[in-house]
């Protein structure tokens, strides 16, 4: 039954996330922004309550302290192009899915999806408004081996990422979603 309950969550966020593609703004935290933005009104923003973590010369990663766990948690990123906001990513939380459950939600979603999906129409045509590309390989860096999955779903706009990690130093998934001024790239 709970196996269920989560697989609606997922449909639901990502339901939610589809029908509100045409929208050029999203929520970092409890900060909304827009796509288009100047980086000073971003930055003023965003000062008050996170912490801004360069991740080139014109990207950052939002970050908020989380006093219980005691750590910094990653509530998105942010890119900017000539000082204009470019590109908004937003973390969705997944630390309370108990039991390895939305590890086992997001795997069974990558399976049945990476056998069911025709890459083109019998004319060799796409003929899709969304696209999904998903991918699997072993990693290993320094002692940790494991195994990641990945599922890029690219719907009116917005990119909704599923990430798994099945490793010797445990299972974790992560989801985020993302909104740019620029198309996606095939991938």
């Amino acid at each position: 039954m709970l196996r269920k309950i989560n697989y609606a969550l997922v449909l639901i966020a990502l339901t939610a996330s589809a029908s509100y593609a045409q929208s050029k703004s999203m929520y970092v935290g409890d900060v909304e922004l827009r796509l288009g933005m100047s980086r000073d009104s971003v930055m003023k923003l965003l000062n008050t309550g996170y912490k801004l973590t360069a991740t080139g010369v014109d990207g950052f990663a939002v970050g908020q302290y989380d006093q219980k766990r005691k750590r910094f948690n990653l509530m998105g990123a942010i890119v900017f192009e000539n000082n204009k906001l470019d590109e908004i990513t937003r973390a969705i939380d997944t630390s309370d899915w108990p039991d390895d459950q939305g590890f086992a939600v997001a795997r069974v979603i990558s399976d049945a999806l990476s056998g069911s999906i025709p890459l083109t129409d019998s004319d060799g045509a796409k003929r899709a408004d969304a696209r999904i590309v998903i991918s699997s390989h072993d990693a290993i860096a320094g002692s940790r081996h494991g195994n990641t999955r990945d599922i890029n779903i690219f719907v009116n706009g917005r990119k909704i990422s599923i990430m798994t990690w099945d490793g010797t130093d445990g299972r974790r998934v992560d989801v985020q979603e993302t909104i740019r001024t620029k198309p996606w790239r095939e991938q």
